[in-house]
């Protein structure tokens, strides 16, 4: 290859796109969902060089979408965040765009498919009436982006789209942000299966324990703790 790799060769190149495992991914509002593939996205952000270069991309991309502020969704995508924001701020020159993060938070404990985003008293003033980009690392469900959008929305500010660097489910999330845009640097289709239909499991396939959400699948799902008995994980 004689010219500069693309963003996918990048990503190939620092492992963190996983293929032919068992994974449990994050929980949604229609429960667990399990895969043979994953986006690791921790192995973009430790990148700082690789994120910049993501960062520089997105920004030339969306030349055209104005904003005040970039919103990120702790912890995963404050990194990420703050990158696009430092881009867009010296592609402008002559102002800063901030950089903000919401936290998550669990209304009932016991359910982690259920949760909502909120920002700090000190942060609601840089939103309200502000035009903000949401920042998002990997879009799965679309739901984190989804809430996130909800949390601008509701201490005044105006969602102008979001911008992730990888989108995991095509058409299927940029239909769910709807009226808002997804801006994905990279898109890669990932076939899941609902918990109670994983073929995986049906077969007995071992779930990795290293990456995804199977701890707290565990800890949580009927069929994760009936999982850990069955296999003795500790």
């Amino acid at each position: 290859m004689t010219g500069p790799k693309s963003l996918a060769e990048l990503f190939a190149d620092a492992g963190a796109i996983v293929t032919g495992s068992h994974m449990v991914y994050t929980p949604k509002e229609g429960g667990w969902f399990h895969g043979s593939e994953y986006v690791n996205k921790d192995m973009i952000s430790k990148h700082p060089f690789l994120l910049s270069t993501c960062a520089r991309e997105m920004v030339n991309r969306t030349v055209g979408v104005l904003y005040d502020v970039v919103a990120a969704p702790a912890v995963g995508a404050i990194f990420w965040g703050g990158l696009l924001a430092l881009a867009r701020s010296e592609f402008l020159k002559d102002r800063e765009i901030l950089a903000l993060y919401a936290e998550k938070e669990y209304p009932n404990p016991e359910d982690k498919s259920q949760f909502i985003f909120t920002f700090r008293k000190p942060y609601q003033a840089d939103i309200k009436g502000k035009r903000i980009l949401i920042a998002e690392d990997v879009a799965n469900s679309g739901m984190s982006a989804k809430k996130m959008i909800e949390a601008v929305e509701k201490v005044g500010g105006i969602v102008q789209g979001v911008a992730a660097i990888c989108n995991r489910s095509g058409q299927k999330v940029r239909d769910f942000l709807q009226p808002h845009t997804l801006y994905p640097l990279i898109d890669v289709s990932m076939k899941m299966w609902h918990e109670s239909e994983c073929p995986l499991c049906k077969q007995g396939v071992p779930i990795n324990m290293t990456l995804g959400k199977a701890k707290d699948w565990m800890a949580t799902s009927d069929l994760g703790k009936a999982w850990k008995i069955k296999y003795n994980i500790q």
